[in-house]
């Protein structure tokens, strides 16, 4: 009696190749250009590869969504508005820089980098950003040293306009209650 084994594995993908992001900071004024560093390689031994990439730039906000039933939660559905949108072309060791243009717009964005395979697959990388109405320095947000950092989108507000800040906390993944106090406001 003869027996005979044998094993093998495999890689199953979605897609032919992957694209990898990444931008210069996270934080930007709304005068900054936006570079972004972009990677495309097979998933095949991570060869590189030449492929054209559409960058967009998008701005995230949040819209109240209108409930008939006043006992239920409040809930917001997000809102993505393109701002801008271009190509590029990864040379042929698979990297491509990008600039997006100043938007003069604030607050959270997202940065999108999609292409698709020869089977028509999609393959997609995104960055998200915050823009203000100045530049923060890498030490400025990260180093809060166990303090709360409260960024807003511009230095004044004019009275009935909304505030558009980001909060940066102590700790990850922690919940912040804002509420406001005075006889004026």
């Amino acid at each position: 009696r003869r027996s005979i084994e044998a094993s093998t594995s495999v890689t199953v993908t979605f897609s032919e190749f992957f694209i990898s992001s990444r931008t210069d900071k996270y934080f930007y004024g709304k005068s900054d250009f936006i570079k972004a560093n972009l990677t495309a390689k097979m998933y095949d031994e991570n060869k590189p590869l030449s492929t054209s990439i559409t960058a967009t730039l998008k701005k995230i906000s949040w819209k109240k969504l209108i409930q008939s039933d006043k006992t239920l939660p409040v809930k917001y559905e997000r809102v993505d508005t393109k701002l801008w949108e271009g190509k590029v072309t990864t040379n042929d060791k698979g990297l491509a820089e990008v600039n997006i243009p100043p938007t003069n717009e604030k607050g959270y964005f997202i940065a999108e980098f999609n292409s698709k395979d020869k089977n028509g697959s999609v393959v997609y990388s995104n960055e998200y950003i915050y823009i203000g109405e100045q530049d923060y320095s890498k030490d400025e947000v990260e180093n809060n040293y166990g303090s709360i950092k409260i960024i807003p989108d511009k230095p004044a507000y004019n009275k009935g306009e909304t505030i558009s800040a980001l909060i940066i906390g102590p700790a990850p993944k922690v919940d912040a209650l804002i509420s406001i106090e005075g006889q004026t406001l």
